[in-house]
């Protein structure tokens, strides 16, 4: 895959996520895997992608949060799903993702993003919560992104490893 055919992906999906958002004006859940775009093609990405689908619906039961409406761009190399979500506030469900993120075996893996009711993403800094670990050292996942602190082997090996262990 090109990576202007990732590109177009991810405009498409910013465009669908936009058309949720002022269409409901609540907010949304996106849930990705962690995984990078060589390995998303494999099973054990699919595994974990079905995984973080099935640890968000736990949790928005859990809220008694009303899913009403779910979306999944699946492709070659895009393992995507949009929530509509109602009944719980944007921070309450920031929280919730994040602890999916951070307790569960697999977290590392997972990508939750939530989205508010005007189209924004909500950080973890802006709830004040601890930045995302790197799965490999302590600092920052953004921090070792931004500056090569790790080879994509060492990564894709991590990776592996996190994925046979579980």
């Amino acid at each position: 895959m090109s990576l202007f055919d990732v590109h177009q992906i991810s405009l498409n999906n910013l465009k669908r996520q936009s058309q949720l958002t002022r269409k409901y004006e609540l907010p949304l859940i996106i849930v990705k895997t962690n995984i990078s775009n060589e390995l998303n093609e494999n099973e054990q990405a699919h595994f974990v992608y079905k995984l973080a689908l099935d640890e968000v619906n736990k949790k928005l039961t859990l809220l008694n949060a009303m899913v009403l409406e779910h979306e999944d761009a699946i492709n070659s190399s895009n393992l995507e799903s949009v929530f509509v979500v109602r009944g719980v506030t944007t921070s309450n469900l920031k929280r919730a993702m994040v602890k999916i993120e951070n307790s569960h075996p697999l977290g590392s893996l997972i990508n939750i993003d939530i989205i508010d009711p005007q189209g924004y993403a909500v950080s973890r800094r802006g709830s004040q919560m601890e930045p995302r670990r790197c799965i490999l050292c302590q600092y920052p996942a953004s921090y070792c992104s931004m500056n090569h602190r790790h080879s994509v082997e060492e990564i894709k090996h991590k990776i592996k490893s996190i994925i046979a262990q579980y």
